[in-house]
């Protein structure tokens, strides 16, 4: 009888620990497939044709939800725009270009030379 109470015992706790690590890789399965769907997502974005337009559905889960505590995109696109005004602003302003050429040449005189070109006839060509 002793044996069997602790063969019970060992089958019941041989049970839980199935069940538990069956519960753990169902989970981990649910998260490689939405991994795996991200993924999927950002190629066709990245190497699919460049005519179509980007469309993000609502309520789809985003690369960096965890990262950005499930911010919402509008204030995180402000935080991105106003760090772009910043860095446009910082930028250096294009240098003036100097007078174009034509006002350094425009006093040199214009010499126009014909070179014919030599042991051909002529007559036969046009100019």
């Amino acid at each position: 009888m002793v044996q069997d109470s602790t063969t019970d015992q060992m089958i019941k706790h041989l049970l839980e620990e199935n069940k538990k690590l069956t519960s753990l890789l169902e989970k981990q399965q649910h998260k490689i497939d939405e991994l795996l769907s991200q993924v999927a997502w950002f190629q066709r974005t990245m190497f699919g044709r460049k005519s179509e337009k980007l469309h993000i559905p609502d309520g789809s889960p985003g690369l960096f939800d965890e990262e950005f505590g499930g911010k919402p995109l509008e204030e995180i696109e402000a935080k991105r725009q106003e760090a772009e005004e910043e860095i446009l602003t910082q930028a250096k302003p294009q240098k003036k270009r100097g007078a174009p050429r034509k006002d350094i040449m425009k006093d040199l005189p214009v010499v126009e030379e014909v070179i014919e070109p030599e042991q051909i006839d002529l007559t036969k060509y046009k100019r």
